[in-house]
């Protein structure tokens, strides 16, 4: 029974070291990624036609777990993208398209993991 407890508290343990290491590292909008990495951190989004609008973020401590990108216009939910974490360094990114906004509307793209926490938050105003 004793060894039972142990191993027990030793899982209880890891989990919350792990949780507690657990972070979003960098996280940007940007205009491109290249070879994983974002290119440049927007802090406005000037809408132009056909253009993309991409969200980076470097999730470390998050191996064996889901962590998503989601997305909002002004408050509403609009897009979510989920990813497996497959490494203890994992980078991701999502995107949209331009065309979804309008001058005024502010976006907003949160990094959530498995239990719906926030993890990350940026903001980026469209002109």
């Amino acid at each position: 029974m004793r060894s039972l407890f142990l191993a027990l508290l030793f899982v209880f343990v890891s989990v919350c070291a792990f949780a507690a290491d657990a972070e979003v590292s960098r996280h940007t909008f940007t205009s491109a990624v290249v070879e994983r990495e974002p290119v440049d951190s927007l802090k406005t989004l000037a809408i132009s036609e056909g253009s993309t609008v991409f969200y980076f973020s470097e999730l470390k401590n998050l191996e064996g777990t889901t962590a998503a990108h989601q997305w909002k216009k002004n408050g509403e939910a609009i897009y979510e993208l989920n990813f497996d974490v497959k490494g203890p360094r994992w980078r991701v990114y999502s995107s949209m398209k331009s065309g979804h906004f309008a001058a005024g509307d502010i976006i907003t793209v949160e990094v959530v993991d498995t239990n719906g926490t926030i993890l990350s938050s940026d903001t980026l105003n469209v002109k």
